[in-house]
């Protein structure tokens, strides 16, 4: 039997399109049989211990992103995927990580991840919770987001319609309000350049 260690592993899985599958396991049971002999005599009840095979559908193994260490839970069939070598960062904001592999098996490879306190807009315990609701929006659990950057982005992958519609009431509400602000700055300037009369 050879070993190998992660790194090996993930280059394995990457290079060759290997397809993970949970295997059976193999569970006692015990069963109460009636026992009869060759000429159909009762012989009474007897307690026979078998061992059944139990497919298992789903195993979950932990990815880490190599960007912010966070741990993700991922299936073992989806596993190559999820480390393949076209699973790469790709978001500007943070250019020094663009190309790199976005996540490992290897849990030393990545920094120490920071659990964050802030909650989606759309949890129970969110003051605007109530809000989105009225909007049609499902509740979310995510309570652990790091920063308001992640939770804009958390909006924006996980509720597009919710998000591009708060988007869109947020760019009306700013241009209301410069409409309102250009009407009054021409009111005024409409009221110092019109002459006054002399009584």
């Amino acid at each position: 039997m050879t070993t190998m260690d992660l790194r090996q592993l993930e280059d394995m899985l990457r290079g060759n399109n290997v397809v993970l599958t949970a295997g059976p396991t193999i569970a006692p049971e015990t069963v109460s049989l009636n026992i009869t002999d060759e000429r159909g005599t009762d012989m009474g009840a007897q307690d026979i211990s078998l061992s059944t095979v139990q497919q298992r559908r789903v195993n979950f193994v932990l990815v880490y992103n190599t960007r912010t260490g966070e741990p993700i839970p991922v299936d073992t069939n989806r596993l190559p995927t999820m480390i393949s070598a076209k699973k790469v960062h790709r978001d500007p904001r943070f250019p020094e990580y663009v190309g790199r592999i976005m996540f490992t098996l290897d849990k030393g490879r990545v920094p120490e991840y920071k659990m964050g306190t802030l909650k989606c807009p759309m949890h129970k315990e969110s003051p605007d919770a109530e809000h989105y609701y009225t909007l049609g929006a499902e509740p979310c659990r995510k309570s652990n987001i790091p920063n308001i950057l992640a939770v804009e982005d958390h909006m924006r992958k996980k509720h597009p319609q919710t998000y591009q519609y708060t988007e869109r009431m947020r760019v009306r509400e700013i241009e209301s309000e410069e409409r309102e602000f250009r009407r009054a700055v021409i009111a005024q300037s409409t009221q110092e350049t019109t002459p006054r009369r002399k009584a």
